[in-house]
């Protein structure tokens, strides 16, 4: 495996011009350490590029299709690199809740920030089409549909309904059933990673009503970003699944459909800088927290030059047959590398009360995963704050034809 590497790091400047289309590979199992040598490789070709159209317009050349050709392979590097460049923007780079939070903002920007910070969270549930189990008031409204129609039964003579299953009979089991028919997965409020800009807690700036801080935006920005390529990725899952349902006449539901359970996200507060002062943290079962640092993972990747590099750990219930494909469809076309994957069988619920998963196997998946943010995209929007934290300056802004 390590000459292989070695054969690829070797050939990766010539991989990149001929095949374009594996960069994204090449990045990310190398854990993009070859990236640094790439603009190095890019800005030597743009002299020879330079020194060549030079030549090709001078009256004395003598070899004009010799360096003509070297040109145009000159200029196939150079697009071939900004075509990169505009692959991985696409791939790694994500707009700002509001547009003014960043690098720095006043008490009203901070506080449409945090408004908006809410409203994206609120909106997570509604993109996975989530809900929870019944409520009391569910069980209780089922009770009265029920008690109506047996009397409804009984004014017309028919007595009881002898098909009906004594257990489906029972309210809170016709709560449940119609519950889970009625929307994708079960997910709350309480499956997202618990911010410091959260409403839920007392000590928080939104709760007090004070506007929060650029650092607590930072972080808050940071983990709505994480948070939201898992939320898009499962509901693009479930998505899928579900036409394919409608389109052989089924309807769509918990049940029958591959993720029926998100049960947490959480990711790490702060970029994961070097390999000795994070240990693993709170690892519950429910809510367990990422690793936290670079030793414990096989990748060891931390923040360097290039990007900074974030942690997260998901907990969900799937279909148990689909774990491959759905592992494999939630790193799609983004820096989302696995770190670790555990799993153990969720116990069959024959009483049908609560959460109802379907009747194939189902199994509690716990996927440890980290990744990317292009420094190249991100330290001009950082707050001074993080800056320092990373001791890393904001790039001078590119100067124009008239400064």
């Amino acid at each position: 495996m390590k000459a292989v590497i070695e054969i690829v790091k070797r050939f990766l400047f010539e991989i990149i011009c001929g095949v374009g289309a594996i960069a994204g590979i090449v990045l990310i199992y190398l854990g993009m350490t070859s990236m640094s040598s790439i603009k190095q490789d890019m800005q030597t070709a743009l002299g020879v590029r330079n020194k060549l159209k030079t030549a090709a317009n001078s009256p004395n050349l003598i070899n004009k299709e010799a360096v003509d050709a070297a040109k145009n392979r000159a200029d196939k590097i150079m697009a071939t690199d900004k075509n990169l460049i505009a692959k991985l923007r696409e791939m790694n780079y994500y707009e700002p809740l509001t547009g003014s939070a960043f690098p720095a903002s006043s008490p009203a920007q901070r506080s449409e920030f945090k408004n908006a910070y809410q409203e994206e969270v609120n909106s997570w549930l509604t993109k996975l089409n989530a809900g929870d189990i019944p409520t009391s008031d569910d069980i209780a409204q089922m009770r009265d549909r029920i008690k109506e129609d047996q009397n409804k039964r009984k004014e017309l003579g028919l007595g009881s309904n002898e098909d009906e299953n004594a257990l489906v009979s029972r309210p809170e089991v016709r709560a449940s059933i119609a519950k889970a028919q009625s929307i994708y997965l079960y997910a709350t409020e309480d499956s997202f990673h618990q911010s410091e800009v959260a409403n839920r807690s007392e000590s928080a700036p939104m709760y007090v009503g004070r506007p929060p801080t650029l650092e607590q935006m930072w972080h808050a920005q940071l983990e709505v970003w994480v948070q939201r390529l898992i939320v898009d990725r499962i509901a693009d899952i479930n998505r899928k699944a579900a036409s394919k349902l409608s389109q052989e006449g089924e309807k769509p539901w918990v049940g029958n459909l591959p993720i029926k359970e998100l049960v947490s996200i959480q990711s790490t507060k702060y970029y994961v800088t070097d390999t000795g002062t994070r240990s693993a943290a709170g690892r519950n079962k429910t809510h367990p927290e990422p690793p936290g640092n670079a030793e414990t993972v096989f990748t060891q990747n931390k923040s360097n030059d290039l990007y900074e590099l974030m942690q997260l750990t998901m907990v969900l219930v799937v279909d148990a047959e689909k774990i491959p494909a759905i592992t494999a469809e939630l790193c799609q076309d983004r820096f989302l590398t696995v770190l670790s994957v555990e799993y153990e069988a969720v116990e069959p619920n024959p009483e049908m009360n609560g959460k109802i998963y379907g009747d194939k196997p189902v199994v509690q998946l716990k996927l440890d995963m980290e990744t990317q943010f292009f420094s190249e995209f991100y330290l001009p929007l950082m707050p001074d704050e993080i800056l320092t934290q990373l001791n890393k300056k904001r790039p001078e802004p590119p100067k124009t034809d008239g400064a």
